[in-house]
């Protein structure tokens, strides 16, 4: 597990079971391949919540330490609001934490985590240098991945994962916030 230390106690026991719960009734993981706009062949992986009370989805956020809470509203009345990941790396720590505590949807989680792993060992890297990890520690506060990313000629998933494993979480601000979007 490549979490923090400050994000492990926030995630007690009791919360993980209680999260595993809520995600086998209310939560969605979708792992597909798709083709980008270059014709590279990739694989899109999706690891959510969908509820309608805002507060639970941002207290989930904020003991994991990753996600995003957001309004989906197709149709309906009442408002509708997800927590999703989309960061193979978050997504695999998420799986194998509340994997001991599933009861109804352990097969599904066991199948989507072989095909996240099976595909992440097969990616081809690119050797990070030390200049491009110290431009990262110096920026990963004052920039966005995306920004990061351009500086760096990396996707932005790459510099999701190196801030993972450099335990670089909490601090940094969100894009709309760097860029002051609505």
């Amino acid at each position: 597990m490549n979490m923090s230390n400050k994000t492990n106690k926030f995630l007690t026991k009791t919360f993980l079971a209680w999260f595993a719960g809520f995600w086998e009734g209310e939560g969605h993981i979708s792992v597909r391949q798709c083709t980008t706009r270059k014709g590279t062949r990739t694989q899109a992986c999706r690891f959510g919540l969908t509820q309608t009370s805002k507060v639970i989805l941002d207290e989930i956020k904020t003991r994991f330490g990753f996600g995003e809470v957001y309004e989906f509203t197709p149709a309906r009345v009442k408002p509708v609001f997800k927590w999703e990941v989309f960061t193979r790396a978050y997504i695999i720590d998420v799986i194998n934490l509340i994997l001991p505590f599933t009861k109804f949807r352990t097969m599904e989680l066991q199948r989507k985590l072989r095909l996240i792993e099976k595909y992440f060992s097969t990616m081809k890297k690119r050797k990070w240098t030390k200049d491009d990890i110290t431009f990262l520690k110096k920026n990963y506060a004052k920039l966005s991945d995306w920004s990061i990313g351009k500086r760096l000629n990396r996707k932005t998933e790459a510099i999701r994962e190196m801030r993972h494993r450099l335990n670089l979480l909490h601090q940094r601000p969100l894009c709309r916030e760097v860029y002051k979007v609505p």
